[in-house]
């Protein structure tokens, strides 16, 4: 026995030999090299031996090396299972490593330090997760997972199969790192060859998903697959695309709502090389770059703003070539013979623009935009429009703010001339500048107090000659008091 089993057997009788009191709910502690472990709705069992019941709910903890031995979870069960130190290798048999069965849920703890690997056969997947069936992927430590060479994906489908729901991480720092394979058209995380991508959802940490030969997307479909949603919340992906013709994420709507992202293409061959290909792109944050592909992404695909602007390296230097930020429903052009593309978050539209007129200006006032694309907000942009002040183009005069601030006074207007203000929120990263907000309410400078202002000045004229008139006629009537004294 190596040294690493006797530490894993250690560990295990260590937690198997915990006293009753001191454990609120026992783990099951099973052993992959006694047998292929089978676990029902009620019941388990260790190499076909017998049946034993256990409380549904139960954690089961496997360890253990082995080449001839599965984990098989039976159908519409719900099971949790903490793999610790698991080596299942069944790359040269006809098996499936992991089976999760029609309808099933695995919660599948990985704990800290210890490494995980599994290993199937043929055209099963490392982990097999079906249409209809989910797993969840929580904790600390470590999994690599491969699909048999015969077209299974990584973790998702067998040959021909589409996906389940394949749930990574809960989007905190010390989620796992997983490593997926897929083998032979399949995905790495997704559908096995002509199987769909199903429902992927990234919440972090580190993710690396590799799709097998023949065109096996990273993470998506298999090749010759279509559909499923790709979404990415957190954390770090980067997939390849598996051959000639492949992409490196592939599906019929691709979310990317933070994290970052990078496609990549490391074979060899003059066939088009992808790095999403999908329906629709969402991109609402965080960042993505594709290398060694033809094109960042495939014809026709639509893209939801806020999108942001795009940039090339060439031989590994960060030269920067801004493009234009196409609007909701166009269609991203191909990149051509650019080697490397990248996306950075493009804030949203700043909101609830409002104008209050004053005299010869207009305070206008607005709220941060919605979303910052990961993107932090430099500073904002009032744009001036009017209907007839014939000094005002257009296209609108550009009034930088203050770094921070959501209120900009806008003098020199004209007093009696009708005006409406948009705004738009510039990101820190140079170039990148949201949407244009939607126009405030219009607004006519010229306030009555400060108009008035000349007329006051009559008024107190006015005043000095009623003071005035009335010096006079009190003098009168001093004159007359007097004359009549007399």
């Amino acid at each position: 026995m190596t040294k690493k089993s006797l530490v894993v057997l250690a560990a295990l009788l260590c937690l198997a030999l915990l006293p009753m009191a001191a454990r609120a709910e026992d783990p099951i502690v099973l052993h992959i090299n006694e047998g292929s472990i089978v676990i029902s709705s009620d019941t388990y069992s260790v190499g076909g031996v017998w049946p034993v019941p256990y409380t549904p709910g139960t954690e089961f903890v496997i360890g253990g090396e082995t080449k001839e031995h599965t984990i098989i979870v039976s159908d519409r069960v719900t099971a949790n299972i903490m793999l610790y130190w698991v080596k299942i290798d069944l790359s040269g048999k006809d098996m499936c490593a992991f089976n999760i069965g029609n309808g099933a849920t695995v919660n599948l703890t990985l704990p800290r330090g210890p490494e995980n690997e599994i290993k199937s056969g043929g055209a099963n997947a490392g982990i097999h997760v079906p249409e209809g069936a989910t797993l969840n992927i929580i904790g600390e430590g470590s999994l690599e997972v491969h699909g048999g060479t015969g077209g299974g994906a990584g973790i998702g489908g067998s040959f021909g199969e589409g996906a389940g729901k394949i749930t990574i991480g809960k989007g905190i720092d010390l989620d796992p790192v997983v490593e997926a394979y897929g083998g032979g058209g399949g995905a790495g995380i997704g559908g096995g060859a002509n199987g769909g991508g199903g429902q992927i959802i990234i919440n972090g940490h580190w993710i690396e998903a590799r799709g097998g030969n023949s065109g096996g997307a990273g993470i998506g479909c298999g090749a010759g697959g279509s559909g499923g949603t790709i979404t990415l919340n957190m954390g770090i992906l980067n997939t390849y695309c598996g051959g000639e013709d492949g992409a490196a994420i592939d599906g019929e709507r691709i979310i990317i709502n933070g994290g970052a992202v990078a496609v990549n293409y490391r074979g060899r061959g003059s066939a088009s090389k992808i790095g999403i290909n999908g329906k629709e792109v969402i991109f609402t944050g965080g960042s993505l770059e594709a290398h060694g592909t033809d094109r960042a992404f495939a014809d026709g695909v639509d893209f939801t703003p806020p999108l942001a602007c795009l940039y090339w390296i060439e031989n590994e230097s960060f030269g920067e070539d801004w493009k234009s930020f196409p609007e909701a429903g166009t269609t991203f052009p191909a990149i051509g013979d650019k080697k490397y593309v990248g996306i950075v978050g493009r804030p949203s539209q700043p909101q609830n623009v409002v104008a209050v007129p004053g005299y010869e200006k207009a305070t206008v006032t607005f709220a941060p935009p919605a979303r910052d694309g990961d993107n932090k907000i430099l500073h904002y942009t009032v744009y001036i429009y009017s209907t007839d002040d014939p000094d005002v183009p257009a296209d609108g005069i550009k009034l930088e703010g203050e770094e921070g601030a959501t209120a900009i006074v806008v003098t020199g207007l004209k007093n009696g001339f009708k005006y409406t203000f948009k705004v738009a929120a510039n990101a820190r990263l140079a170039g990148i500048v949201s949407p244009l907000s939607e126009p405030s309410n219009i607004v006519t400078p010229g306030d009555p107090s400060e108009e008035n202002s000349g007329s006051g000045g009559c008024n107190a004229g006015a005043g000095g000659l009623i003071l005035l008139a009335l010096f006079f006629m009190f003098v009168h009537k001093q004159k007359r008091t007097k004359a009549l004294s007399l």
